[in-house]
């Protein structure tokens, strides 16, 4: 399978804007065989969450949230670029929960 880009955006806020929007894209060009064993990371561009003292007690006290979404681009057998999405919500007691919401995943 040839990776192709990946895409992970945050947003905070009680609830997500209907459609996604898809700004932070990194192109990618690695090849993953079968049996291959690697750990793929985001460069800091689009790993790095940062937030203010603001939002930072408005997710503590669960008033907001922090949703993470994003996609992983790869190349299928034809060479069309598919598009795996993903979404999750950060949870201050259960960490990272992954959420089903329709244009998200």
């Amino acid at each position: 399978m040839q990776l192709a880009e990946l895409c992970i955006e945050q947003e905070i806020g009680t609830e997500l804007p209907p459609e996604p929007s898809y700004q932070l894209i990194e192109r990618w060009h690695t090849l993953i065989r079968a049996g291959d064993k690697i750990w793929l990371q985001a460069s800091d561009l689009l790993g790095e969450i940062v937030l203010n003292r603001s939002e930072y007690a408005e997710i503590e006290a669960r008033r907001e949230y922090l949703w993470v979404y994003g996609y992983v681009g790869y190349h299928d057998l034809l060479g069309i670029v598919q598009r795996h999405r993903f979404l999750v919500r950060w949870d201050v007691y259960q960490g990272l929960v992954a959420v089903q919401r329709p244009n998200y995943t």
